[in-house]
C-alpha cells in the first residue's frame, strides 16, 4: 500500500498534459465559444480546479483498472 501511495505522489509531481481527443481542430474563424472558454480557463484560477478534477478521475480509475500513464 505504501508503495502505491508513494507512486501516486510521485506521479502527481510530474507535469500534466491534456490530450486533445476530439475529431478535428477548432478553426480560428469558428463562430463557437471555444476560444472564449479556453481564454477564461487559462487566465483564471479555474484551470487548477479543472486539473485537480482530472487527477481525481484518473486516480479513481486506477482503483478499478491497472493502467500506465
Amino acid at each position: 500500500m505504501e508503495q502505491t501511495v508513494s507512486k501516486i505522489e510521485e506521479l502527481l509531481e510530474k507535469p500534466c498534459y491534456v490530450i486533445d481527443f476530439l475529431p478535428e481542430q477548432v478553426k480560428p474563424s469558428s463562430r463557437g465559444q471555444f476560444f472564449d472558454v479556453k481564454c477564461y480557463l487559462l487566465n483564471s484560477d479555474k484551470h487548477f480546479l479543472l486539473k485537480d478534477k482530472f487527477v481525481n478521475i484518473i486516480i479513481k480509475l486506477m482503483c478499478y483498472y491497472h493502467v500506465s500513464i
